[in-house]
């Protein structure tokens, strides 16, 4: 099929210091327990709280500069949208950056944290007011609730 490739690398850049590099890393270290071919680079945070998201396209265009990318390889941006967070302007500029250059753009829209629930979690079991704290993030519901499941194990 034409214009479909394996990529060999994804380079992965997150917007958010902590729950998005523990997911992805745990992906990465689950692909390489198994042998796969694909290996994915998890970019570490950004030092002095810089999560704006021009702050993650300069980190991924640094690490393009410095270390260039093979052809079969892919680099992506992971932006948390939820309410307290970027304006829609500031979005659109960064699609648009990533779009030129040939970056993919994994948006979370309202959080990555409710991304993630929803592996464990049928949302629409909850009472109608478990729902509005979750999807309005009160108090760090959503980050409470995935402890709650990953802590099952």
């Amino acid at each position: 099929m034409r214009g479909v490739r394996d990529p060999s690398l994804i380079v992965i850049a997150c917007e958010g210091a902590a729950t998005e590099p523990v997911y992805f890393q745990g992906v990465a270290d689950k692909s390489d327990a198994l042998g796969s071919r694909l290996k994915l680079k998890v970019l570490p945070p950004r030092e002095g709280n810089l999560n704006a998201p021009r702050y993650v396209l300069q980190q991924m265009n640094t690490y393009k500069k410095e270390f260039g990318i093979g052809t079969h390889d892919e680099l992506c941006l992971v932006i948390d949208r939820d309410q307290q967070a970027w304006e829609e302007k500031a979005i659109s500029e960064i699609a648009k950056a990533c779009d030129q250059k040939q970056y993919l753009l994994a948006l979370s829209n309202p959080a990555f944290d409710l991304w993630l629930l929803l592996h464990h979690l049928d949302v629409y079991a909850l009472t109608q007011d478990e729902q509005e704290q979750l999807y309005a993030n009160k108090k760090s519901a959503l980050k409470r609730k995935i402890k709650e499941y990953v802590t099952r194990g």
